[in-house]
């Protein structure tokens, strides 16, 4: 068993806290860790490696409950063994470390000047990535952060460190929570002013007034709200505003499209109602030229069936119709009926004579018009002639 174990490698008792383990691991590490002496010489470089191994392999032991609970079984019947050279190891080590940290020339003093500049310059970087993560959150995320840092610093109240950089990581938190807040309270002040039309500022409202027993709240936001104030940065009172307009803006394109595109459907409606007019106009001249057609087609069967007619007549010696003597019924010398859509479409529609068929010279009917010119010329009949 060596002379040291990895109590006395932490530089602890046996009844520690697993934070306090965690705590002393951390503060060797940032003192032997080969990434913290690369300013140094070989041979204190090699020295702190070794040392940095024993504090590894010491905190891997004691950092696992189960192996930790393993090795102080182990430690028990040596445990007066344990606490004399824990004594020693505190005794013999702590001036040899405080020895290998003095700085004795001015290129050692300005390495480590330059170390801790680039450490300083790594914690802005990472302060500022967290800062733009934390940007995202809202109230109620920051305030959980900042109940979590709380609880942390109540859980390491025992090492002054971590309860200082806990305290700092609260009133960061404090500090972000209460320019939130300020600036909702402002976004409220704003959007009220711009509803109204004039503009107020924000010293004369009576809810933004200071009193005498009113908590003073931090300066650290007076360059911000002075920055947005500046006429160079458009305030959260003219983005409504900005915003009512372009919404404005984009109403009237739209109104005077749809204007364009129901004039322009009215124009189309238009052209295919001539159209159609026209079309009509067309069809209706068509018809009217083909009714003076029909209607010229019928006078002209109805001229030519009188002229037949008549010719008809004629050659049978019969007197024109209309005159005494006419013989409308007889089939002989009547000719072919008039057609029916003749009769009915012709201007003048033809009127029958009414003929008396009583002879006025024997007052008898005669059956031919033969017989009748006979007795009206005074020419007696054969059979007559006989019987007298």
């Amino acid at each position: 068993m060596p002379a040291t174990n990895h109590y006395t490698a932490l530089g602890l008792v046996p009844s520690a806290a697993p934070e306090v383990i965690r705590a002393a691991y951390k503060a060797l590490a940032l003192i032997c860790h080969p990434g913290k002496t690369m300013h140094l010489a070989a041979r204190e470089r090699a020295s702190r490696a070794a040392a940095f191994n024993e504090v590894q392999v010491a905190y891997d032991v004691l950092g696992n409950p189960a192996m930790k609970a393993a090795y102080d079984a182990q430690l028990s019947p040596q445990a007066s063994r344990i606490a004399k050279a824990s004594a020693a190891s505190d005794a013999s080590s702590s001036p040899s470390r405080r020895s290998t940290v003095k700085l004795t020339t001015p290129e050692e003093k300005t390495a480590l000047r330059a170390k801790a500049r680039q450490s300083l310059e790594e914690l802005l970087q990472k302060r500022q990535k967290r800062d733009a993560q934390e940007s995202e959150l809202d109230v109620v995320g920051l305030r959980d952060l900042a109940q979590t840092w709380t609880q942390l610093a109540e859980e390491n109240s025992f090492d002054p460190a971590m309860r200082a950089h806990c305290a700092i990581r609260i009133h960061e938190y404090e500090q972000k929570i209460a320019q939130r807040e300020r600036e909702h309270e402002e976004w409220l002040s704003n959007m009220s002013t711009a509803k109204q039309g004039t503009y107020t500022p924000a010293s004369a409202s009576p809810e933004r007034r200071s009193t005498p027993n009113a908590p003073k709240k931090p300066t650290l936001w007076r360059t911000t709200t002075s920055a947005q104030s500046s006429p160079a940065t458009p305030s959260r009172a003219a983005k409504p505003t900005q915003r009512a307009e372009e919404r404005k803006c984009i109403d009237d394109e739209c109104k005077a499209a749809e204007t364009a595109r129901s004039e322009a459907r009215l124009v189309e409606k238009a052209k295919r109602e001539a159209a159609k007019q026209a079309l009509l106009d067309q069809k209706a001249a068509a018809i009217r030229v083909e009714k003076e057609k029909l209607q010229a087609r019928i006078d002209l069967q109805a001229r030519t069936a009188a002229e037949r007619i008549a010719k008809v007549r004629a050659k049978a010696g019969a007197a024109p119709l209309g005159t005494v003597g006419a013989v409308v019924d007889d089939p002989a010398t009547a000719g072919p009926p008039t057609p029916p859509s003749v009769a009915g479409h012709t201007k003048h529609p033809f009127v029958p004579v009414q003929v008396k068929k009583v002879c006025d010279n024997c007052d008898a009917e005669h059956a031919t018009f033969r017989d009748w010119r006979a007795c009206n010329a005074h020419v007696a009949p054969v059979g007559d002639v006989v019987d007298g």
